[in-house]
């Protein structure tokens, strides 16, 4: 038996997406997203030298700072992950689209090697940079 609501056409389907979540103010993404990137960032100078006394010690450095049975220890890439829950929204949309870009890291790494000293033995080269499109068929 239609409702009322077929009868009008009125249609009481759900949003294809859900409504964006309210806009963080200035002050939390100015300030909040900058401190939450330099805790990252202070993050990354540990785990380099975890990193590189893992390559000496065949990764037994790592293992015991981990110290997985215990309730401390030396866990970047869950602190790295649980970080990334504090950015504002907006940042954590901006972060996905870079994730996302086909062919992001591949560019930001020419460039990098492109404004190098390295590069200064390439002469007369044409580097594709071009995310893989030239590669592409059909």
């Amino acid at each position: 038996m239609p409702t009322i609501f077929d009868l009008y056409g009125i249609d009481l389907g759900q949003p294809d997406e859900p409504p964006p979540p309210p806009k963080s103010g200035l002050i939390r993404r100015a300030v909040g997203d900058t401190a939450v990137s330099a805790v990252k960032g202070a993050i990354g100078l540990p785990e380099a030298a975890v990193g590189l006394a893992d390559i000496v010690t065949g990764g037994r450095v790592g293992k015991a700072l981990e110290n997985e049975g215990g309730t401390v220890g030396f866990r970047p890439k869950q602190t790295r992950e649980y970080l990334d829950t504090l950015y504002s929204p907006e940042q954590q949309a901006a972060n996905r689209e870079v994730q996302q870009a086909e062919g992001f890291f591949d560019t930001a790494y020419a460039a990098l090697f492109l404004a190098s000293d390295e590069a200064g033995f390439i002469t007369g080269a044409i580097l594709p940079v071009d995310g893989g499109m030239g590669t592409r068929i059909g």
